[in-house]
């Protein structure tokens, strides 16, 4: 490679995931420490009341995002700073799973490029992504999961199906919905993978069985107290089919609008980049756009089949697989001076 043509790569591919992981920690938080000082805190209050009890469950979800909340603020002050600071920590560690998972099967440049896009065209920011909630508590437990599970399946080692389903219950524990993404995590796997299934079904049978101890004490406070996360869910307001398919397009159309411009200005600038879906279809370098969309339908399906209308931050967990998808449409032979021009418009908006 000429000196010419390694002054076109780009700043941000330059850069190490790990550095551009804490700085966008670091980046966040400070600002939200600084200009944000008076965002509405309910979940704050929330959380740390469940978790200071530290009963097996609430009136509301399961109990381990409240747990942490209280071991964080047994570290740290009651103050909106480092409640800010526990959610940045925890998309940290989140992202840091995430490029694990996909070392697997994506290249290192294209690792680089996932990241930056998750940080810069996902709605983390947005919402109640602020803040650290049941929704948000998940994230390092599902792509801890996606890590786990690929390389164990990949590897056929006993110890990554004891990991995956660890992640899997904490995931669950955190909130029921986690069951819809650790499926759609598991059938992306078959989908590209195509693993056999003799050689997978004992690793199989590990993740369910640890999910179901590692829940089961939970499930049983539940059954004792008279189910009441299942009763608060009974109370989400309820729409007709028509209604609900209306407001779940809204809502989605909402949620993805950002990253659907870039998408339409990525077609109107570079028509070839039509020819990189085939490229997923054929299922070559496609496990990422796999989960990301199988995660996306999951709740789409979930919302209408229970006939309520969608809220926005249940996308949240979906969107985490958002630049993995992204970079599964790109083959492994697109050099890094067109990804340069790509991702120009994202730099300047993230600065």
């Amino acid at each position: 490679m000429s000196l010419a043509q390694k002054s076109r790569v780009p700043f941000a591919l330059k850069l190490s995931p790990l550095f551009l992981i804490v700085f966008n920690a670091l980046y966040n938080w400070g600002f939200l420490s600084l200009f944000r000082q008076y965002l509405y805190s309910e979940d704050l209050v929330e959380n740390y009341a469940w978790g200071i009890t530290w009963n097996l469950g609430n009136n509301k979800h399961p109990p381990l995002f409240g747990w942490i909340t209280a071991a964080w603020f047994k570290i740290f002050p009651t103050s909106d700073w480092a409640y800010f600071l526990l959610n940045e920590v925890n998309f940290a560690i989140a992202l840091i799973f995430l490029l694990l998972a996909m070392k697997t099967t994506v290249a290192e440049n294209k690792r680089t490029l996932a990241i930056f896009l998750t940080m810069v065209l996902t709605p983390f920011a947005m919402y109640q992504g602020l803040k650290y909630n049941a929704n948000f508590a998940q994230l390092p437990f599902l792509t801890g999961f996606a890590w786990s599970f690929i390389t164990a399946v990949k590897k056929e080692q006993r110890s990554r199906y004891i990991i995956a389903g660890v992640f899997s219950a904490a995931a669950i524990l955190c909130k029921y919905s986690a069951v819809i993404e650790l499926a759609a995590i598991t059938f992306a796997v078959f989908i590209c993978l195509r693993p056999r299934v003799a050689s997978i079904l004992p690793g199989l049978i590990w993740v369910g069985a640890l999910t179901l101890v590692l829940t089961a004490p939970h499930f049983y406070w539940e059954q004792v107290h008279g189910w009441p996360s299942l009763q608060y869910m009974q109370h989400i307001p309820s729409a007709g089919m028509h209604s609900s398919l209306g407001q779940t397009g809204l809502t989605l159309l909402n949620y993805i609008s950002v990253p659907l411009i870039f998408l339409v200005l990525a077609f109107l600038a570079y028509p070839e980049i039509k020819k990189s879906f085939s490229f997923a279809i054929e299922f070559k370098s496609g496990l990422g756009f796999y989960i990301f969309t199988l995660c996306l339908l999951g709740v789409i399906c979930a919302a209408l089949l229970e006939k309520v209308h969608l809220k926005a931050p249940w996308f949240i967990d979906c969107f985490i697989f958002f630049g993995w998808a992204l970079v599964s449409l790109i083959p492994d032979s697109d050099s890094l001076a067109k990804l340069r021009s790509q991702i120009i418009i994202p730099i300047t908006v993230y600065f």
